[in-house]
């Protein structure tokens, strides 16, 4: 069984750094076109209703001031989070 925090990482790695690449790779033919579109689907685990964290979801719902190093930012914080819950399940707390 997987642990949180490599569930997480993988789940970030596919969900978040994927479409961040693939989006990157594709804005300059999206430049080229009239109507350029990028178009996001996500399921309902990506609800925010699923994090735990009080403070990590304010911050990700403060659009105005989330730039893309503060996202950065928030995954590490996400993911220590994450870390901290496979030591405890480790530590049998």
């Amino acid at each position: 069984m997987e642990e949180p925090y490599e569930l997480g990482e993988k789940c970030l790695k596919t969900n978040f750094y994927a479409t961040k690449t693939v989006t990157e790779a594709l804005i300059p033919l999206l430049q080229l076109s009239k109507s350029p579109r990028i178009v996001n689907v996500s399921s309902v685990y990506g609800d925010l209703y699923w994090f735990h964290n009080e403070k990590l979801k304010e911050e990700l719902l403060d659009i105005d001031n989330l730039i893309e190093e503060r996202i950065d930012e928030i995954i590490q914080w996400f993911l220590s989070d994450l870390r901290l819950v496979s030591c405890k399940r480790m530590d049998g707390h």
